[in-house]
């Protein structure tokens, strides 16, 4: 069982277990027994029809290890699978693990829990590579007998006493336990110091039974100490109230769906709250409401002042982020993420550079500049997200299970910096799985079932648990028990009455503006490099321009049916009139009749005929005169050489045909066709497709780049952590296209060339002219990405919809391959939305006829009309939050 997720998440829970028995070579039909008992021993027998992305994170793991368990093996390597999972989840695991082990089955469990390790028969404890003990845990507890101790009822200063126990000689490691700070002395080392600090804080000290973590931090040389560098040189937070978050009856709704039903609470200045549940009770839902990703359904909350109803962007400048999910940049360097965090919220000059290289001091990060986030160790991951969310110094921060699956030490890391943030006045709010990680916070709520069920401090609700008497909560989300109603902790004042300016103003404003270039500049910056570092994006730049070009210029030829041609009859005989007759009589000619050449000329050359014929004055006397030939003229538009030749073979059908039909004693041969080809005299195909094919190259590189892009943010989670920054959608949206808008024209210019001087395509028009079309037909590619990313947030999804709307239509709808004259008229109304259409025949124009302005605006002003069409589309479906 892997420790990421496997399974299939767009498959229901019977279906993957279908599969996973089909792949087990198992006949699933023949197996409902097993099947009934897996879904008995999971508890998942009711989820049966429910797909597997819609289950919680427990129901997940429960789900992943029937199907390990589905050929029922004889030893289960379980790969961290208490990750991300709550309590109570992990307790139904142990339950099916231990009913697993009690019939045999060897089991083998990774994990960063040491509750959970201390629970395993015998443990082996791994520190870089290297085997530190092996044996039952109770073995390596019992070397820490008479070294753990606990200060107790603390209180309020339990931060500042754990930090002065740490920085003792003889302390090995220290935690805070809700009111209380335990230590662990160091091996040898006497209780004096740890007695004096007792006394100088004039509480208890009591000795308490070792636990097995005790004894792993002190196997690994103690924990990292009680000092927060990165605190002590932030200055102390000052607001304008005593409250810097709030919520008042927050509900949020999808569809049917409840996630967070009538919250509500206070979190003051300074403190760390906590907000527990189980896996799907409306953390993380409302987590993402009081950041502004989400909008709320009913309700108001308030950070720092600011209405997220109203003042969303304000809100984010003055908070700090760190999502559930890895959110940084794969394709960056860990010097370029510090980079975009700077800019993207607005730092600058020596204060950009300060914050930096105090971020790399602070967590440990000069030896991995160079490197990429993908290549990091888990607790280094972390400490880079961290550090990029307390780059603009916010003084509220929000943090999304920030130490899930990494290390004790790098736990104990993470909350020294805590713990000396919150001692400067920094608001925290935190969600964890990790029950002694609760302990550290001043108060916690507890969520269940999308209501608020208890909101007090740690102690006071292990209390409530062993005090007679049982406990429920009322529809306003507080929680009766005997002893009255437990509400928010006194003192604290609603928002209504804080002291802040009545406008949500506050001293950053450079980062409230709607639009900023530092933080442009970042998201381009970011962009490009991702650009560049992309191999498949760098292939369908610049080596997919010349596969389409050779694949054009030599393995293709094109035929064309149905073309309209020109009819000019300069004799006013009846015999002519009978062989313009016989143009309209033919369904495979559409003839379009003129008597003036120059009318048909200037229609040829706007691309509104393929050819024409011309009857002229002469015609009755030369046909009446034996031995003369009577001439007609065919004149064709080469730069469609195909239909060149496909316009004079049937002119010279029809005249044969006609000619057949007369009695004058004159041989058919006697009319001779003298065809004229414009554009492309020699009629090479070549010259036709090539220009067509650089349309398809930018079609690919605007439209189905750029939403496999974005689709490939939503899915890696590095969108969540762009959308809770300040930055607008429309920053968002430029630092997008800027980049590829250069890749396709540098894409052009290759093509181009490589058209020119390769494969002999003459350039009749101005390059001029060449890079205004490209650059025009990038609004509509682009645009068209960014709407198809706006509706979908997976790369699978994405390239399917490009492909379908993009690609597909370009290739086959633009005229590029079929004449659009000859397609049914429905087809054709389809085509006047397709920008390639009007890409492909200014293509063709400027390469094989010049620089034809009658032809290149009412093109140009097509293409511009649909990109606005699709870019405001795309900006009203693009919202800032995650729905």
């Amino acid at each position: 069982m892997p420790q990421r997720f496997g399974l299939y998440e767009d498959l229901s829970v019977m279906e993957n277990m279908r599969l996973y028995a089909q792949l087990r070579g198992m006949d699933a039909d023949r197996n409902a027994d097993l099947f009934a008992e897996l879904l008995d021993f999971t508890r998942l027998g009711p989820f049966t029809k429910r797909l597997a992305g819609k289950l919680s994170g427990g129901m997940k793991q429960k789900l992943g290890l029937a199907c390990a368990l589905m050929a029922r093996p004889k030893v289960l390597l379980l790969d961290e699978p208490g990750v991300g999972v709550d309590p109570v989840s992990r307790q139904d695991l142990w339950r099916m693990v231990q009913a697993l082990t009690d019939e045999g089955m060897a089991v083998v469990w990774s994990t960063a829990y040491l509750d959970e390790a201390e629970r395993c028969e015998s443990v082996l404890l791994l520190n870089q590579g290297q085997l530190l003990f092996d044996g039952p845990p109770q073995e390596l507890t019992a070397q820490l007998e008479g070294r753990s101790f606990r200060l107790e009822d603390v209180g309020a200063e339990r931060r500042a006493v754990l930090t002065q126990a740490l920085d003792l000689p003889s302390v090995s490691d220290g935690v805070i336990q809700g009111a209380g700070v335990r230590v662990v002395l160091r091996e040898g080392a006497q209780a004096e110091q740890l007695q004096a600090l007792s006394d100088q804080a004039r509480v208890e000290l009591a000795q308490v039974p070792a636990r097995f973590e005790d004894a792993f931090i002190d196997l690994l040389g103690g924990g990292p100490g009680g000092t927060s560098t990165l605190a002590e040189r932030l200055p102390p937070v000052e607001l304008g109230s005593d409250i810097a978050v709030s919520c008042r009856n927050l509900t949020k709704r999808f569809g049917e769906f409840t996630a967070t039903d009538n919250v509500s609470f206070e979190v003051q200045k300074g403190e760390i709250f906590g907000l527990l549940g189980p896996n799907g009770a409306g953390k993380s839902t409302t987590f993402k409401m009081l950041c502004g990703l989400l909008k709320p359904t009913a309700g108001e909350a308030h950070v720092v002042g600011h209405d997220l109803r109203r003042a969303t962007g304000a809100a984010k400048s003055r908070l700090g982020y760190m999502a559930q999910k890895f959110s940084l940049y794969g394709l960056l360097s860990v010097q370029q993420n510090l980079e975009f965090s700077a800019g993207v919220y607005g730092l600058e000059g020596n204060t950009r550079r300060e914050r930096i290289a105090e971020m790399i001091e602070t967590f440990d990060l000069g030896d991995w500049l160079s490197a990429t986030p993908d290549s990091l160790p888990l607790g280094h991951k972390q400490r880079l997200a961290l550090a990029c969310s307390l780059m603009h110094r916010p003084p509220v921060l929000f943090l999304d299970e920030p130490t899930s699956g990494v290390d004790p030490i790098t736990r104990r890391e993470f909350w020294t910096h805590i713990n000396g943030l919150a001692r400067k006045g920094v608001t925290i709010m935190v969600t964890t799985h990790f029950m002694d990680e609760a302990e550290y916070c001043d108060r916690v709520a507890m969520l269940s079932r999308a209501q608020l069920i208890a909101l007090d401090t740690p102690d006071a609700l292990k209390r409530s648990a062993v005090s007679p008497g049982t406990t429920r909560p009322d529809h306003g989300g507080r929680l009766h028990s005997p002893g009255g109603v437990v509400r928010p902790r006194a003192g604290g004042r609603h928002m209504n009455g804080a002291t802040m300016h009545k406008d949500g103003s506050d001293s950053l404003q450079t980062d409230l503006r709607r639009f900023d270039l530092r933080r442009l500049i970042a998201l381009v910056t970011k962009e490009s490099y991702q650009a560049l570092r992309d191999p498949s994006t760098l292939l369908i730049a610049f080596v997919l321009p010349v596969v389409l070009l050779l694949l054009f210029a030599y393995a293709v030829s094109l035929d064309a049916k149905n073309v309209r041609v020109g009819v000019v009859l300069e004799s006013p005989g009846a015999a002519a009139q009978e062989l313009a007759a016989a143009f309209a009589g033919t369904r495979f000619l559409d003839a379009y009749f003129a008597h003036d050449r120059r009318e048909v000329a200037d229609k040829l050359v706007s691309g509104d005929l393929r050819g024409y014929v011309v009857i002229p004055q002469d015609f009755e006397q030369r046909l009446a005169q034996r031995g003369s030939e009577p001439l007609v003229q065919i004149v064709t538009d080469g730069s469609y050489p195909n239909t060149a030749n496909y316009v004079e073979n049937y002119a010279r059908g029809v005249v044969q045909s006609w000619r057949a039909g007369l009695d004058v004693g004159a041989p058919a041969q006697a009319v001779m066709l003298e065809p004229r080809y414009w554009f492309n005299p020699e009629l090479e195909s070549r010259r036709a497709l090539i220009p067509g094919a650089i349309a398809i190259v930018m079609t690919i590189i605007g439209t189905m780049l750029t939403a496999l892009v974005v689709a490939r943010e939503w899915e890696r989670g590095t969108m969540e952590a762009v959308l809770s920054t300040p930055a607008s959608v429309a920053e968002i949206l430029i630092g997008k296209l800027l980049p590829y808008f250069v890749l396709g024209m540098l894409s052009t210019l290759g093509a181009a060339a490589l058209a020119v001087f390769v494969f002999g395509v003459p350039m009749r028009g101005s390059l001029a002219a060449l890079l205004l079309l490209s650059a025009v037909f990038m609004v509509p590619a682009l645009g068209q990405g960014l709407l198809i990313s706006s509706l979908a947030r997976n790369q699978f999804l994405a390239a399917q919809i490009a492909l379908f709307t993009g690609f597909l239509p370009a290739f086959m709808l633009s005229g590029f391959l079929y004449e659009i004259d000859a397609m049914p008229a429905p087809i054709r109304a389809i085509t006047l939305v397709v920008p390639a259409r009007y890409f492909v025949d200014s293509l063709k124009t400027v390469f094989l006829a010049g620089d034809i302005w009658a032809v290149f605006l009412p093109n140009l002003a097509a293409m511009a009309a649909i990109g606005g069409l699709f870019f405001v589309i795309a900006k009203r479906a693009t919202r800032k939050n995650l729905e």
